[in-house]
């Protein structure tokens, strides 16, 4: 089997000798005839064995990134995927620049949740950005981008996407260059330092379903661009640092779809300049003025056919646009529906060339409920959630529940509650009230759970257990917490390891050393409970036993012969008084003991009190008292009558 790796070499080479091959393309279904089969005679033996190893390919792989994985950075993954893989990157903060050179993979995130998994681009130079993509068939899912000259941008490619993801602070939210067939759906872009969205040089490409606002130049602008789809966005709030404050900006570009769109809270709500065959319709416009021309604008429509269907204000039928203002003056606002139809009795001229003949009319139905509700962000002690209001012209306000308390009234799509507790789960409740004062009774919740910032318990009842010449063994409680992961070591103040278990045996300390443990407890979120846990102990250490043997003054063989039993400590010197006897090992001489065998139930005894001082007790002095018994045996048995 290959690796993938192999297998892309190998399929590179497969394809060049097909393609050496003239007519053989099987895929374009072109016929055999006398000059292929000439011109395939010389490379089928090549052709046929690398067709045979690429029986062999390994298929499509999975590649985990996260600190723990075989692929730490997003970057190490991308490096060695092949056509076919798929990156799946597990929550964490990742600070790198993705650059994205290979073709067909996907990377996406671990959880789906974009607030938990993070890529922040060290640089906003084009195009380092925190995905750059630059191979065809690329798709990224799940994350959140910081900075970058773009958050997600895709430079000269073909069939990629973007969606699901948080893109925040870069030069350029999503950036399309020189990019045909690629798609930006259902991602928030907020606080770009330029655009939102950038369509530039560009065919083909589909925009939808986002979320964009704070940028300080335009939310979209598409730039020298044809056949481009802007469907279903939201837009508020952008170009706030621009000459001119635009939600949409479309530049010499034709061909396009600008259809149910929110374009509100800007100075213009779209800019268009040198458009052609361009259709607009069913989008709210509520902003200072809602359209603004520049050069000419030709071959445009401005509404649909009258089609049945509930348009983007909740009306029964779809043609032009909604056209509102904050001082409630727009068309819409102030021109009448005889029939009641939710379309205007007049057309509005917007200029000669472009004029919207179905403009949309309020029409007043029950407000709907918020949608999409989620928390966007979580801290230690703040939750903000975000959400979408409801579309209708005749919505005022959301009313705000924590935990079933009335909080406060907000007409924006998010809220964000502060002085919470960690690790503690909370529940937002909304319902929405119409400009009347009426109150939807249908409840949206979502519940979410700050992040833990608490270290656990402290281990208790830690002491040593038990002590030999070299270790030391100590033992403990963990504590109750349910998310303790484990204890941090210390000896004598240095780093030693950890332990999940409550003991911990400290080996290769010398005899008679005093040693500390020291232990900190560490949760499942990394919290360390900083306050240091010590006991300290002793090793045992071992005795010196001496023997000394003297003789009577009378210096006869027959005389007896006295044995003196000495214990001398490591810290005790021997006494100069006994310095001219003999120090003897315990071994048989003629003089001392009546037979052999004596000597040998002696050491048998000897033996089996060490072996049994080693295996059953290691507590301070308990082997002095050992090495005394042991001796007065052996004496006993060596002495005459």
């Amino acid at each position: 089997m290959h690796t993938a790796a192999e297998c892309y070499i190998l399929k590179t080479v497969f394809d060049d000798l097909f393609l050496a091959g003239g007519n053989l393309v099987v895929n374009n279904k072109k016929t055999f005839n006398s000059s292929t089969l000439i011109k395939l005679s010389k490379i089928s033996i090549v052709a046929l064995l690398t067709f045979t190893m690429l029986m062999n390919c390994a298929s499509a792989q999975t590649l985990t990134v996260g600190p723990s994985e075989i692929y730490p950075t997003i970057n190490s993954a991308v490096a060695v995927a092949v056509p076919g893989d798929t990156i799946i990157v597990q929550p964490g903060m990742y600070i790198e620049d993705v650059m994205v050179t290979t073709p067909d993979i996907n990377i996406v995130s671990g959880s789906g949740n974009p607030v938990d998994t993070i890529v922040m681009s060290t640089s906003t130079s084009y195009p380092i950005s925190a995905f750059g993509v630059m191979a065809d068939n690329v798709n990224i899912e799940g994350f959140k981008t910081i900075s970058g000259y773009s958050g997600v941008g895709f430079f000269g490619v073909n069939n990629c996407s973007v969606s699901n993801c948080i893109v925040s602070e870069g030069l350029i939210g999503i950036d399309f260059y020189n990019s045909n067939y690629c798609d930006a759906d259902n991602n928030i872009i907020t606080l770009s330092k330029g655009y939102g969205i950038s369509v530039a040089l560009s065919n083909y490409c589909n925009v939808s379903r986002n979320t964009i606002s704070s940028s300080r130049d335009h939310g979209i602008i598409v730039a020298q661009a044809e056949y481009t789809t802007i469907d279903s966005n939201k837009l508020y709030n952008n170009g706030f640092a621009a000459v001119h404050h635009v939600g949409i900006s479309h530049q010499r570009s034709n061909y396009s779809l600008v259809v149910s769109n929110n374009i509100s809270n800007h100075e213009y709500g779209i800019q268009v300049d040198k458009t052609y065959n361009s259709d607009f319709y069913n989008n709210y416009f509520n902003n200072d003025q809602n359209v603004v021309f520049s050069n000419t604008n030709l071959g445009n429509a401005w509404n649909t056919t009258l089609t049945a269907g509930t348009n983007i204000i909740g009306g029964p039928y779809i043609g032009g646009n909604y056209w509102a203002s904050s001082s409630n003056s727009g068309f819409s606002q102030t021109n009448t529906d005889a029939d009641a139809n939710g379309i205007c009795d007049v057309q509005n001229v917007l200029d000669s060339d472009n004029i919207d003949y179905l403009p949309l009319k309020s029409y007043i139905l029950p407000v709907g409920s918020v949608y999409d509700l989620k928390e966007s962000d979580i801290g230690y002690t703040w939750i903000n959630w975000s959400w979408t209001n409801p579309s209708s012209s005749n919505f005022d306000h959301s009313m705000i529940y924590l935990d079933g308390v009335f909080t406060a009234n907000v007409s924006t799509e998010y809220f964000n509650v502060t002085a919470l507790s960690d690790s503690t789960s909370y529940e937002i409740g909304i319902r929405t009230v119409d400009k009347s004062g009426n109150i939807n009774t249908t409840w949206v919740n979502d519940t979410a759970t700050t992040l833990d910032g608490t270290a656990p318990a402290s281990v208790a009842g830690l002491s040593e257990v038990a002590v030999g010449y070299s270790w030391i063994n100590w033992s403990w409680s963990n504590p109750s917490d349910v998310d303790f992961d484990h204890c941090d070591i210390y000896i004598d103040g240095i780093y030693a390891g950890t332990a999940t278990s409550p003991y911990y045996n400290a080996t290769g300390i010398s005899q008679g050393t005093v040693c500390e443990v020291g232990i900190m407890t560490v949760d499942s979120s990394g919290n360390v409970n900083t306050n240091l846990i010590t006991d300290s102990a002793k090793t045992d250490e071992q005795v010196a036993v001496t023997t000394v043997t003297s003789k009577s003054s009378g210096s006869s063989s027959s005389s007896n012969t006295g044995t003196e039993l000495r214990i001398i400590g490591s810290d005790e010197e021997e006494d100069d008084s006994v310095a001219d006897l003999e120090e003897t090992p315990l071994q048989s001489t003629p003089e001392v003991y009546e037979e052999e065998a004596e000597m040998d139930i002696g050491a048998s005894i000897a033996s089996e009190a060490s072996d049994a001082t080693e295996t059953t007790s290691s507590a301070p002095g308990f082997g002095v008292l050992t090495a005394i018994g042991v001796m007065i045996s052996m004496v006993l048995f060596r002495r005459k009558d």
